[in-house]
């Protein structure tokens, strides 16, 4: 879960939604065309609530890796457990096969915080984290827009509003070497 928020970028419910049928390890690349949602104590599925939420995202090789490595442990409990195990073909699910509900993440989250002794944030911080450093790279922000699932690029440019300033610094200072350089 962690590592498919702080490297992809995806939301907590496009995660608990997301199948083994949607994950190319081959080409590293995820498919995001459904959503858990908890409706009443039971979790659901449904499609994103934007056609820009469906999307394919290319996996860094790291994440890919865990992605991986995620996958051989989960046939390893599925071949221990046999019929008691309930396969949906889900990436993230419980021991037993059953999805994960969106309220339990946050908890355990709270708990991963704490036992790291680091501050406790949002599980949905990680996507803010990847956004975040994304653009600080000098991404473009459109595409940092359409890796996030987001409508339109404003929604990106207004969430990370923040991250601009320090921009706008390097970017100044990248103008004036590239002026520099060329006079000479």
């Amino acid at each position: 879960m962690y590592v498919l928020a702080i490297f992809c970028g995806m939301r907590r419910g496009e995660i608990l939604g997301l199948r083994w049928s949607d994950c190319d390890l081959e080409n590293g690349l995820i498919r995001v065309q459904q959503t858990l949602v908890n409706v009443g104590g039971k979790a659901v599925m449904q499609e994103p609530k934007t056609r820009g939420a469906i999307r394919t995202i290319d996996v860094p090789e790291f994440a890919l890796q865990e992605l991986k490595s995620h996958y051989i442990k989960q046939k390893e409990i599925k071949l221990q457990l046999g019929q008691g195990y309930e396969d949906n073909d889900l990436v993230v699910a419980n021991w037993t096969g059953t999805p994960v509900l969106p309220g339990d993440v946050n908890h355990d989250f709270k708990i991963a915080c704490k036992f790291a002794g680091i501050p406790i944030i949002r599980f949905h911080d990680l996507r803010h984290t990847h956004a975040t450093i994304l653009l600080q790279l000098g991404e473009n922000p459109k595409i940092v827009s359409e890796r996030l699932g987001h409508s339109d690029v404003t929604i990106t440019l207004n969430t990370y509003a923040h991250v601009l300033p320090s921009m706008q610094r390097d970017l100044a200072k990248n103008f004036d070497q590239a002026i520099k350089r060329a006079k000479v």
